[in-house]
Parts: structure tokens; C-alpha cells; sequence
């Protein structure tokens, strides 16, 4: 939600409870997440290819072991996921 959200809920909708839709919570933490895989990538080709590893709920034996790798080699990405 942006600045002038909570502004104007804060001066006009004394009363009111602000709520967040998780849909829009989602949204923002995978663009956060993309981003910050974005910068970890760069220079490294071992993050290509993996955007959506980090998404998936269900993950095969196979995507699941270069997902903990990855996590492993790249700890800013690891720290972020959990």
C-alpha cells in the first residue's frame, strides 16, 4: 500500500481498520524476490533459468536439491525464502 493510502485512511477514516489483500502481499514479496534474484544473478549463470524454483509450492526430488543448493550458494536468497 503506498504512503498516501495510509495518509488519507489515517486523516479521513479515523475508525477504519486499513486492510491488506494477500493477493497484493503475494505480489509484492515474488516482485521483492525476483529482484533481489535479479541482482544475485548478475555475473553468476548458475541462478539462470531458476526464477520460478523459488515460487513453486510443489518442487520434484530433482528442483527441490537445486533449490537447497542454490539457497546454499547464495544466502541472501536463502535468508529471504524462509
Amino acid at each position: 500500500m503506498s504512503p498516501p493510502y495510509f495518509s488519507g485512511c489515517g486523516k479521513y477514516l479515523l475508525e477504519a481498520k486499513i486492510t491488506f489483500y494477500k493477493f497484493y502481499v503475494i505480489k509484492e514479496v515474488n516482485k521483492t524476490m525476483d529482484e533481489l534474484r535479479k541482482l544475485e544473478s548478475n555475473g553468476n549463470d548458475m541462478l539462470k533459468n531458476h526464477k520460478f524454483t523459488f515460487f513453486k509450492n510443489k518442487l520434484t526430488t530433482k528442483i527441490k536439491q537445486e533449490k537447497d543448493l542454490l539457497m546454499e550458494m547464495y544466502p541472501k536468497l536463502g535468508k529471504a525464502i524462509n
